[in-house]
């Protein structure tokens, strides 16, 4: 009989905008070997699971979006932008003012630290 992986999630950091989880297996421990592999980035009514790569791309893509618009006809600061993510299983496109975009870099920030920190304890076996 093959056995059936329950996976859960644990909550690393939150905000206004959204929410963002580590994806684990029941049978993950804190150990050196382990690495986390899925992470989950929640936003209002989506769910999005990423790679620690795919995140870390996502995140450097957020730090450096412009928001304000720099053309000389509107001179709009506050103008809706489109952001496009593109994953192997999907392309997300998210319409983003200036106030989500900010939202979403302090929500990439705040579980980036978290993720090291994780990384950081497991590799010197503390239990958190």
């Amino acid at each position: 009989m093959k056995k059936i992986k329950m996976h859960r999630l644990e909550k690393i950091y939150w905000n206004t905008i959204g929410s963002v989880f580590i994806i684990k297996n029941d049978d993950d421990t804190y150990n050196s070997e382990h690495k986390i592999q899925q992470i989950q980035l929640q936003l209002t009514d989506i769910a999005v699971i990423l790679t620690k790569t795919e995140f870390k791309a996502l995140h450097r893509a957020l730090k450096s979006f412009k928001v304000n618009c720099n053309c000389k006809t509107c001179g709009q600061s506050s103008t809706i932008k489109i952001l496009k993510s593109k994953t192997k299983h999907a392309e997300i496109v998210f319409k983003v003012e200036k106030k989500h975009i900010t939202a979403l870099v302090e929500l990439l920030n705040g579980a980036k630290f978290n993720l090291e920190m994780i990384q950081v304890l497991q590799d010197h076996n503390i239990k958190a």
